[in-house]
C-alpha cells in the first residue's frame, strides 16, 4: 500500500479565529494515475527454468526488489505531480474556531 500525507496548516490570529489551510484529497486523480500510468508498466509474465529465478536469470527476490524500487520511484513521481497540480489549483482555505493544540492531517491509502 502507498500512503500519502496531506497535512493541514493552522495559523492563530487570536480571539478564537484560526486560519486553516487543508489541501483537497485528489483520491480519484491518484487512483486514475496509478491504474493508467504506473501499474501497467509493472505487470510482468515470464517463464523460468526454476521457480526462484527471475526473467533475466538472477535470483527472483533480487529481481523483485529491483522492480519494487522502480515502482516506488514511479509512484512517488506521479503522485507528487498530481498533488502539485491540485495544490496549485484547488487548495481550500477556511476559517475555523479550533484550538492550536489540535493537529489535522489526512492520510490517503491508495
Amino acid at each position: 500500500s502507498v500512503s500519502v500525507l496531506a497535512p493541514s496548516v493552522r495559523v492563530s490570529f487570536g480571539a478564537g479565529k484560526d486560519l486553516v489551510v487543508i489541501p483537497d484529497a485528489p483520491r480519484d486523480k491518484i487512483e486514475n494515475v496509478l491504474k493508467t500510468k504506473v501499474l501497467p508498466g509493472f505487470c510482468k509474465a515470464f517463464l523460468s527454468e526454476q521457480s526462484d529465478m527471475g526473467p533475466n536469470g538472477e535470483d527472483v527476490n533480487t529481481w523483485l526488489a529491483g522492480v519494487m524500487d522502480g515502482m516506488v520511484a514511479t509512484i512517488d513521481e506521479h503522485v507528487a505531480s498530481v498533488l502539485k497540480s491540485v495544490s496549485s489549483k484547488d487548495t481550500k482555505v477556511s476559517l475555523e474556531k479550533q484550538s492550536m493544540s489540535k493537529r489535522n492531517s489526512k492520510v490517503i491509502n491508495a
